[in-house]
C-alpha cells in the first residue's frame, strides 16, 4: 500500500509540473547461454551508469510478460549468448510490460568484455528510444577546437558533423579564442577556459591531436567541461591510415556526445556561490566511452595479402649408405626464381564476421637462368618450379594473427639430357628428377612487436603423394618420403599499404628408399634440402 501511494503522488506531482525531468523506466535484463551471468552483471553496471533504472540483472519468466511482472519492469531485455567460431556472440530482444517488442539487435566480439561493451551500447540506444524523453531544456553550447597533428583537421570534421546533427548549439572556436583574449586568459589551462566559458556560456570544450608512427594512426580527443575546466573524458581512435582514422572516429562519435551531455556551463558571475573544497571528482567512464577502444580501434587483420619477389636458393641432395658408390648427389650453389604469392578474405572486405578469417592461399615459383654442370664440364638444361592452392584460417589477436593452411602443392626440379645422345658421350644427367606432389599442413604466427615491423613465422609438414622420378624402377620404385618447411619473414611497412619483407626459408624432403636384393641401386635413405633467402614488395589492404 504503501509503495501504491508514494507511486500516486509521483504521478500527481509529475502532472502538476513539480517534477522536473520524466521517470525512468524500470529494465529487467533476462540473459541464457555460456557465460550469460557474467556479461548481463557487465551490460547491467554499464547501464546503471548510463542512467537506466535496472531493477533486475538476472530475471526468469518464460514470457517478456511474466520477466516484467516478476521484476516489477516496464521494459525488458532477453539476451542468449553462445560461442562460436572463436568469438563471443549474442542475439537481443527488447519488449515492453505488455511483451510487444520494440526491438532487436546482436553483438559479436572476441572476448566477453568486448561483448559486454557491444551490447551495452547498443540496448542503451534502444532504450533511449523506447524510454520517455525528458522535456527540453536550454541548448548546451559547445565549442569544437582545433585538432593538432597529421590530419587533424579530417577527424575534427566527423566530430563536427555528429555535433551538428543533435540539439546542441556549435560555438565557433574563434569566437570563445576571442572572449578570452579579451579578458586576457589562455583558454587551453582549465581557468582559462572557465573564465572564458563563462562569458560565453559554453558548456564543453572538445580539443584533439593526432599522431602518426609509420602507417598506425592515432587521433586522442579530450572533452572538458567548461564550469570547472576538468577533462570529462578522452578517447583514443586508430587506423592504418588516414582514412581509416577518420572511419574510427566516425563510429565513436556517439561516445564524444555522450560526454558533451555530462558538461556544464558556469554559473554568472553574480550568482556563483562561494567556492568550498570539494574531493576530486571520480573521472566518468560511460559505457560508450569504455566500448570505443572495442569498436574503433585498428584491425590487425587485413583481407588481401599479395607480393612478388626474387627468391635465391640452393639444394643439395645426399645420399645414405650407398652400398655400391654408384649414386651421383648433386649440389646448386645459388639459383634465382620469380616468386608471387598471395593470400585473400573474400568476406573480410565487409564484414568482420566468423568467415571474414576464413580465405585462399596461393604460391607460384619459377626458376631462371640454371644449368647444371658435370666435373667433366657437361652442361645440363635444369628447370624448377613450384605452386601451392589452399585454404586458411586464421584467429586474430590484438595486433598479432595466428593461422592455420591446409593446401595441395607441387614442386619439381628436372635435369634433362645435354643433347642428342651420341656414341662415347653420356648425356645423361645421372641424378633422378623429382615432382613432389604433396597436401601442405602449415601453422603461422604474425606477429607485430612495434609500430612499422611486422615478423612473420611459417612452420609446415609435407604429407607427399608423388615423388616423380624417385620412383622409376631404374631408380628406387618402393621408395616413400616426408617433407617439412619453416619460414622467417622481417617486414617493414610504408604508406599505402606496401611492405618490404626480407626472409630466409628452408625446404627438405627425407626418403627411405627400401631396395631389394637385384635392384639397380641400393641405399638405405637420401636427404633433397633446398635453402633459401627472399626479397619481396608486398600490399596488405
Amino acid at each position: 500500500m504503501r509503495l501504491n501511494s508514494l507511486f500516486a503522488s509521483l504521478l500527481v506531482l509529475g502532472s502538476l509540473g513539480v517534477a522536473a525531468e520524466a521517470q525512468a523506466q524500470g529494465v529487467a535484463l533476462s540473459f541464457s547461454g555460456q557465460r550469460s551471468t557474467r556479461v548481463a552483471r557487465s551490460v547491467a553496471q554499464r547501464l546503471d551508469r548510463a542512467g537506466h533504472q535496472i531493477v533486475s540483472a538476472d530475471a526468469e519468466g518464460d514470457s517478456p510478460e511474466e520477466i516484467a511482472q516478476s521484476a516489477g519492469a516496464d521494459l525488458v531485455v532477453e539476451a542468449i549468448i553462445r560461442r562460436r567460431g572463436g568469438a563471443w556472440r549474442a542475439r537481443v530482444r527488447v519488449s515492453d510490460a505488455a511483451g510487444t517488442e520494440i526491438d532487436t539487435t546482436a553483438a559479436r566480439a572476441r572476448g566477453l568484455g568486448g561483448l559486454g561493451a557491444q551490447l551495452a551500447r547498443r540496448i542503451d540506444a534502444i532504450l533511449q528510444r523506447a524510454e520517455p524523453a525528458a522535456p527540453p531544456g536550454p541548448r548546451r553550447r559547445v565549442v569544437v577546437g582545433d585538432f593538432e597533428g597529421p590530419g587533424g583537421a579530417r577527424v575534427r570534421n566527423q566530430i563536427v558533423r555528429a555535433l551538428a546533427r543533435t540539439d546542441l548549439d556549435l560555438v565557433p572556436r574563434d569566437d570563445l579564442a576571442a572572449a578570452g583574449d579579451a579578458l586576457g586568459v589562455d583558454i587551453e589551462t582549465p581557468e582559462g577556459l572557465v573564465t572564458a566559458a563563462r562569458e560565453m556560456e559554453v558548456a564543453a570544450y572538445v580539443v584533439g591531436r593526432n599522431d602518426r608512427a609509420g602507417r598506425r594512426w592515432t587521433s586522442e580527443v579530450e572533452v572538458r567541461n567548461g564550469a570547472d575546466g576538468r577533462v570529462v573524458d578522452s578517447f583514443t581512435f586508430r587506423g592504418s591510415s588516414l582514412g581509416r582514422l577518420v572511419a574510427s572516429a566516425r563510429r565513436g562519435t556517439s561516445a564524444v556526445e555522450r560526454a558533451v551531455g555530462q558538461t556544464s556551463a558556469p554559473p554568472p558571475e553574480e550568482s556563483r556561490p562561494e567556492p568550498e573544497p570539494e574531493p576530486e571528482p571520480e573521472r566518468p567512464t560511460g559505457p560508450i566511452a569504455e566500448g570505443v577502444a572495442d569498436d574503433a580501434g585498428e584491425q590487425a587483420y587485413n583481407a588481401l595479402d599479395i607480393s612478388v619477389g626474387l627468391h635465391l636458393f640452393s639444394r643439395k641432395l645426399r645420399y645414405n649408405d650407398d652400398l655400391y658408390g654408384l649414386l651421383r648427389e648433386y649440389t646448386l650453389d645459388l639459383g634465382p626464381a620469380l616468386l608471387f604469392r598471395g593470400r585473400w578474405y573474400p568476406v573480410a572486405h565487409f564484414s568482420d564476421m566468423f568467415l571474414a578469417h576464413v580465405g585462399f592461399d596461393f604460391r607460384y615459383e619459377r626458376a631462371f637462368g640454371i644449368d647444371s654442370t658435370r666435373a667433366d664440364g657437361e652442361t645440363f638444361p635444369t628447370s624448377s618450379r613450384a605452386w601451392y592452392v589452399g585454404m586458411r584460417g586464421r584467429v586474430p589477436y590484438g595486433r598479432q594473427e595466428f593461422s592455420f593452411g591446409l593446401g595441395y602443392g607441387l614442386h619439381n626440379f628436372v635435369i634433362e639430357a645435354a643433347g642428342p645422345s651420341q656414341p662415347g658421350r653420356l648425356n645423361i644427367p645421372q641424378v633422378p628428377g623429382v615432382t613432389y606432389r604433396f597436401v601442405k599442413m602449415q601453422l603461422e604466427a604474425r606477429l607485430a612487436p612495434i609500430a612499422g615491423l611486422r615478423v612473420i613465422g611459417r612452420a609446415a609438414y609435407l604429407i607427399l603423394l608423388d615423388l616423380g622420378g624417385v620412383e622409376e624402377e631404374i631408380w628406387f620404385p618402393r621408395s616413400n618420403a616426408g617433407g617439412v618447411e619453416t619460414e622467417l619473414l622481417l617486414g617493414w611497412s610504408f604508406d599505402a599499404g606496401f611492405e618490404v619483407r626480407l626472409g630466409w626459408n628452408m625446404r627438405r624432403y627425407f626418403f627411405s628408399m627400401n631396395p631389394e636384393p637385384g635392384d639397380p641401386f641400393i641405399a638405405g635413405g637420401a636427404l633433397d634440402q633446398y635453402f633459401g633467402y627472399s626479397l619481396e614488395l608486398a600490399y596488405r589492404y
